[in-house]
């Protein structure tokens, strides 16, 4: 982000929104043009940005344009960070089309393309690259370097084009001519003989701005900066793409002599001279010599009035001023400019951005800096509006080497965004500079705010769904209060993208107003306030029950015991008691009791030998507070071991023996017999259960499985009798004990149902599956097929349990007419173990 600081009151405002990411990167590619043996060849690539993010350069040849039937095996080096260099080329490696890609942290990759020709070819192209603005006509002009009188062939990309006729080829120069210039037209071209090897011709290289000259932006609709010596605009960010020797925001200011980069910050070598490197940099600049130089080896110095890059500029020095190869005009005391045109009492402005952002009805300050001799006053810099609006400074400060005037801007609307111009005028001359102001419309939402959730003291607010103006929204302002209240607004400010906020702290049994604003970036960015919404808090739950313990029974129940809550808020209608194994992050599973007069509950169905946590809460019209958590361990499993101890005795044993022998005896028989009552318990709950299971079975017409034999290419079918399937046995549950709740899924022929059930008088939640009402024969068959898996599963920690299967409404028919027994609902449960 680009930021102008304050200094005094020069300057007070953020002057633009970009992101360095943004910008083109100082990535420079260059190779030996002079050289006599191709084992002198290089090619070099340098990062010159000074960020410390890692940079990944890589150079390759292309293979898809001119295919050489070996693959090329020059070797790429890595001498100091942020440079690359390929070297060891042989035979004709160095022939072709090379890229340079820089890949750097937060930043968008950049590619700066090369093209190499081999020396002794027919062609010479009058430019190694062109660069031209869309919708414009170009001229790609190629030499012949030999006198035959044949055909020319363009190729663009490696495809056929265009055909020259020979008596078309003037002053010994093929022009192939593309106009109505599109981003589709860019790319490589090239000529050569009809029939001839493509070694034998050459190629260059057309880049398209993807706007009109001297515009920039995804809507070509930003005015270009002026570009000196020889600097190309950008067309995706308005930059100045300078050529190699110049520096600075427009390319005003000149290297020393063998020094190149954005910072004029890289040498050409101990010589300290540029003379036989070509330099290629990022679109749309493309190639050239180095400052000073030309040639088709950039071998030859500028002479006459010519300097810069290729020597493609022309000095045309006015007041005694004085043109030098590298930097153009030297001029002398008393004048200035690229040309000398200007005189040291001409006023110049400086520091002005062509492109300022501010918001819908702000009143922004803007500076404009001169310099001049003398100093511009307070009534010679004035800003203007293309409609001939004039705006007078509000103060201006003059310092030793310039003046600086302040504007204040009434509130914006949307008609005054576009150009604007200051304007500086002194007996020494003039001077103005025009920038883009964009006036963007803060964000106001459409929407009321929505209601998520809601308890006794929060509300879960859904700002908005939609909002009208411009982003990015950086911010989100709740707006709440009770309704019937005149105090001002509370406000809660979220600067993230969290889609819901919670309100806290709120009233019970309170309706509150609710509204939303949103800002932007800059000031003046927060917009209007949205549509209104009335939420209310539900009413207080009771507060948490008090001295909550938990004992084992067995080993496989606790029982779970407290006092009522010192405020129940109004009558309580039950107790949920909440568990969970002590140290695992699953489901919380719970249990009701059946009224709001019982303080204890009998938790079953638990593992043995586990520790377990339990907490409390009462339910009235609303949950109330948990209690504090208590833990029990459930009994081992297996019996209690006790070890005996025992007295040896000679004869008769005396009396005391005697009678604990008969302790013993008797207490032997007791346990046998109460052992026996319960086998014989057991054996008739199990036979009242097993009156209650139902059987399925379910076989294929047929009887039969095929059965594929492989053997020395044959496919062999048999068949042979499947096995009788064995009953499938699964546990009842009433339909009566069930209590649907919401669809939370659905497949192609069953859907799943969260639902309540009451099982051995315990209640918890489930996920029941339910075939549709339509469901094929398949279907059925599909449904048994996971009854079946599940039955076979059994019980285990890790996976989802059945807990049993009832019929919905008895049998249904299949529209084949078939009968299948099996048309219920299987239940699973999502908590249980």
């Amino acid at each position: 982000m680009r930021i102008i600081k304050t200094m005094r009151i020069l300057w007070v405002f953020v002057l633009c929104f970009l992101d360095l990411s943004d910008a083109v990167i100082d990535l420079t590619m260059i190779s030996t043009a002079e050289f006599t043996n191709v084992h002198h060849f290089s090619i070099t690539c340098i990062n010159g940005e000074r960020s410390p993010a890692q940079v990944e350069l890589e150079i390759k040849k292309d293979d898809k344009i001119l295919v050489f039937p070996k693959k090329p095996s020059f070797k790429v080096h890595k001498p100091r960070n942020k440079e690359a260099v390929a070297r060891d080329f042989r035979d004709l490696d160095h022939i072709g089309i090379f890229y340079c890609k820089s890949t750097m942290e937060a930043s968008r990759p950049e590619t700066v393309t090369m093209i190499n020709n081999i020396g002794r070819a027919n062609f010479l192209p009058t430019h190694l690259t062109m660069t031209a603005n869309k919708n414009e006509s170009v001229h790609l002009s190629m030499k012949l370097l030999s006198s035959q009188k044949r055909d020319v062939t363009w190729k663009f990309n490696g495809n056929y084009n265009y055909m020259t006729h020979w008596n078309d080829i003037m002053n010994r120069t093929a022009v192939l001519t593309v106009d109505h210039l599109e981003l589709r037209y860019e790319g490589i071209y090239s000529a050569s003989y009809v029939g001839d090897s493509p070694l034998h011709g050459a190629w260059m290289r057309l880049i398209v701005r993807d706007c009109p000259a001297k515009k920039w932006g995804p809507s070509c609709d930003r005015d270009c900066p002026e570009c000196l010596n020889g600097g190309v605009c950008h067309d995706a960010d308005g930059d100045c793409v300078c050529p190699p020797g110049f520096m600075g925001t427009r390319c005003e200011t000149a290297c020393r002599e063998g020094m190149f980069g954005r910072n004029c910050q890289e040498s050409c070598g101990s010589g300290m001279s540029c003379k036989g490197l070509r330099f290629c940099l990022p679109d749309p600049y493309g190639c050239s010599c180095a400052s000073g130089w030309f040639g088709t080896r950039c071998e030859k110095p500028c002479h006459g009035d010519t300097y810069g890059p290729d020597c493609a500029l022309s000095c045309k020095c006015e007041n005694g001023g004085v043109c030098k190869r590298i930097s153009g005009c030297h001029c002398p005391t008393g004048w200035r400019g690229q040309h000398c045109e200007k005189s040291d009492r001409a006023p110049q402005i400086l520091d002005l951005d062509s492109n300022l952002e501010w918001n819908l009805n702000s009143s922004p300050k803007i500076s404009c800096s001169a310099t001049g001799n003398p100093l511009p006053s307070h009534n010679s810099i004035e800003l203007r509006k293309l409609d001939s609006t004039v705006l007078k400074a509000t103060s201006t400060v003059m310092d030793s080497n310039k003046s600086t005037a302040l504007f204040d801007i009434p509130p914006l609307t949307a008609q005054q965004g576009g150009l604007w111009e200051c304007r500086v005028s002194t007996n020494g001359g003039q001077d103005s500079r025009k920038f883009n102001l964009t006036v963007k419309e803060p964000p106001v939402p459409t929407t009321a705010p929505k209601l998520l959730d809601k308890s006794s003291k929060q509300l879960l607010v859904l700002p908005m769904e939609s909002h009208r103006g411009d982003g990015p929204i950086i911010s989100k302002k709740l707006l709440y209060k009770p309704v019937g209240n005149g105090d001002s607004w509370s406000t809660i400010i979220v600067y993230t993208d969290n889609e819901s906020i919670t309100l806290v702290n709120l009233e019970p049994l309170t309706r509150y107003r609710v509204r939303v604003q949103l800002s932007r970036p800059g000031v003046g960015g927060e917009g209007a306030p949205g549509p209104e919404a009335i939420m209310e808090t539900d009413c207080p739950g009771p507060s948490s029950p008090r001295n909550v313990q938990a004992h084992a029974l067995s080993v496989s129940a606790i029982q779970v015991t407290w006092q009522p809550p010192e405020d129940p808020n109004g009558g309580i209608i039950k107790y949920i008691i909440e568990y969970q194994p002590v140290g695992q992050g699953s489901p919380h599973p719970w249990v009701d009791t059946d009224d709001g007069n019982k303080t204890s509950k009998d938790v079953t169905a638990l593992n043995s030998s586990t520790f377990y946590q339990f907490r409390v809460r009462a339910f009235s019209k609303v949950p109330g507070e948990w209690s504090k958590v208590v833990q029990a361990m459930t009994q081992e499993d297996g019996p209690q071991s006790l070890t005996p101890t025992t007295q040896g005795v000679a004869g008769r044993p005396n009396g005391d023996s005697y009678q604990l022998l008969v302790a013993v005896v008797g207490s032997v028989t007791v346990t046998c017999v109460t052992i026996l009552l319960a086998l014989l318990a057991l054996f008739f709950i199990r036979k009242t259960l097993l009156n209650r299971r139902r059987t399925f079975t379910y076989q294929s017409g047929s009887g039969e499985e095929t059965i594929l034999q492989f053997n020395s290419g044959t496919l062999t079918l048999t068949r042979r009798p499947k096995p009788t399937p064995e009953p499938l046995t699964y546990p009842i549950l009433e339909w009566e004990d069930i209590k649907f709740e919401d669809v939370i899924g659905e497949g192609n022929f069953g859907q799943v149902i969260k639902a309540m059930i009451k099982k051995d008088g315990n209640k918890m939640s489930a996920a029941i599956k339910m075939l549709k009402e339509f469901a094929s024969e398949n279907d059925h068959r599909d449904f048994a097929g996971e009854l079946e898996v599940l039955c076979k599963l059994g019980q285990h920690p890790n996976i989802i349990n059945l807990i049993g299967a009832c019929e919905n409404r008895g049998e249904r028919a299949t529209p084949s007419g078939r009968v299948v027994n099996l048309s219920g609902d299987f239940l699973r449960c999502t908590d249980c173990k």
